[in-house]
């Protein structure tokens, strides 16, 4: 009978079928469907149950997509949904389709990727290191060396050279005409002296005739003052003596 075609649409289970009695909503709508149903169909065979449930049972939204099954070399996620009686077989019943969805994810290679450029040496001389990094294709480091070891850093030493002065200004020279010494004050390279050998300055030959030029200057300069004032003494001498300017 069409009562017994609606009982078996109703639900699939005992459980489904008291939330649908328990629910006014689902109840009302239900009865509403069923209405119609008769009232368009007089023979009451020829009432369409299936068409009714098609109104009235419908999927709820999926959830969100679960975590990847796997970090790399691919893996599967999925997400559900629910049937509104609260039984997932009367949706796939009437409406069809499925509750649960998959797909594929992370289907990149799992491995480590190439390590990065070397960072700067620690020291400029008498040995420093260097370091240079690498990633994991997860993008944790720690996947990569659970599964195949290694670190994702690398180390080197570098500029093992002996520690070189560098110049930095000269002093006066001594002399203060022709051939003396100067002082040339000088740094380490390193940034500390106890990393270079020697002194941090050192003595070299130098010459001044600047000073040279100056003393001549300084004895002409007496001599001709020298003559004036003999030139002077002179003419007077003379003009004493005669009476008169000697021109």
């Amino acid at each position: 009978t069409a009562m017994q075609q609606l009982s078996q649409y109703i639900a699939i289970n005992k459980e489904s079928r008291m939330k649908w009695i328990n629910n006014a909503a689902k109840l009302k709508v239900l009865l509403t469907q069923l209405v119609r149903e008769f009232n368009e169909n007089p023979n009451i065979k020829e009432i369409c149950v299936m068409c009714v449930f098609q109104n009235v049972v419908e999927w709820l939204p999926f959830t969100p997509w679960s975590d990847c099954s796997k970090k790399c070399d691919g893996g599967k996620m999925e997400r559900r949904r629910e049937c509104n009686t609260g039984n997932f077989a009367d949706c796939v019943r009437h409406i069809g389709g499925k509750s649960v969805e998959q797909k594929e994810c992370n289907t990149f290679k799992c491995e480590w990727l190439a390590y990065g450029v070397w960072s700067e040496c620690s020291a400029l001389c008498k040995g420093g290191t260097q370091v240079r990094e690498r990633k994991c294709s997860t993008g944790n480091v720690q996947d990569c060396i659970h599964m195949f070891g290694g670190s994702n850093v690398e180390e080197q030493t570098c500029n093992e050279q002996q520690c070189e002065w560098v110049e930095l200004r000269a002093e006066e020279c001594s002399a203060e005409c022709g051939e003396g010494t100067q002082i040339v004050r000088r740094y380490c390279q390193s940034g500390s002296d106890d990393d270079c050998k020697g002194n941090n300055f050192r003595v070299e030959p130098c010459q001044n005739y600047v000073g040279c030029f100056s003393y001549l200057m300084g004895i002409v300069a007496f001599w001709l003052y020298a003559l004036l004032i003999a030139a002077a003494a002179i003419i007077g001498l003379f003009t004493k003596c005669t009476g008169k300017w000697p021109w």
